[in-house]
């Protein structure tokens, strides 16, 4: 079973902090920041597997670099961004899967707010973790990609 934890970071973002209970294996997506998810972290779990970013923006990457010295963790990020992804171990793209403990990671891409940005889906269990794709009211800027990219990433995300 997994359990996902939604932790604010920084004046306006989230980061996830995914626990799954068969395996112990913990997660984080979109690490924003240090202090405030190794605060969590060290709490609760006293570990950290896997860090999983959707884009490269600092405001999703931030926490990378620290964590992932700290607790020896596993960076898993776009294979588009591997020349800007700080520290990744994991490079994947679409049509590929990351086996996290009891549950599959299907990864989408879905450029359009960077041209790498990727998604992680939670198929079985109907959830997805889109970054600055989708929003709850609307969708991420446009920053590499282009608005009929972003357009054909919000339409594969709807499907």
């Amino acid at each position: 079973m997994v359990n996902i934890e939604t932790i604010s970071c920084l004046s306006d973002n989230y980061s996830y902090i995914i626990h799954d209970s068969i395996s112990n294996l913990v997660g984080v997506v979109d690490p924003s920041e240090f202090k405030t998810l190794d605060s969590y972290i060290s709490k609760k779990y006293k570990k950290l597997d896997y860090i999983f970013n959707t884009h490269n923006h600092l405001d999703h990457v931030g926490g990378n670099r620290e964590l992932k010295e700290k607790y020896s963790s596993k960076i898993i990020g776009s294979k588009k961004e591997k020349n800007v992804a700080p520290g990744a171990d994991i490079l994947l793209c679409e049509k590929d899967y990351f086996k996290f403990g009891s549950v599959n990671f299907d990864i989408i891409d879905v450029p359009g707010h960077t041209s790498g940005h990727i998604a992680f889906y939670l198929k079985n269990e109907g959830i997805i973790f889109t970054g600055d794709v989708l929003f709850s009211l609307g969708c991420g800027r446009i920053f590499e990609g282009d608005y009929v990219q972003m357009f054909n990433s919000l339409n594969k995300i709807k499907k």
